[in-house]
């Protein structure tokens, strides 16, 4: 399988296009409610998940092909802890903390 041979080259800092502009998770600690308003530097498909500290998937959203939007989570039936939230569009990944307290 030659797939991997014709790659070449290795992935660094200069090759990340940088799409993702801001993300932020509020209220933090949260509830019963937390919002992820989202923008991007061009339109990719989105992905917005919360993870616990074992990696486990607890919630996820999908986005179309935009380059806006807000991801809203009901964590009113989570155990308070810590939780991560990660955005992934377009290749590129961001991942922040949030306490979940109830």
């Amino acid at each position: 399988d030659k797939s991997f041979h014709h790659l070449g080259g290795t992935t660094g800092v200069n090759n990340v296009k940088n799409i993702i502009g801001s993300v932020v998770a509020y209220p933090n600690p949260a509830n019963t409610q937390l919002g992820i308003p989202f923008t991007l530097k061009q339109s990719e498909h989105v992905k917005i998940y919360l993870t616990n500290t074992i990696g486990q998937i607890v919630a996820l959203q999908n986005f179309g092909n935009v380059v806006s939007g807000r991801a809203e989570f009901n964590v009113s039936g989570m155990n308070s802890g810590i939780y991560f939230y990660t955005l992934e569009a377009g290749g590129e990944k961001i991942t922040g903390r949030i306490a979940i307290v109830h």
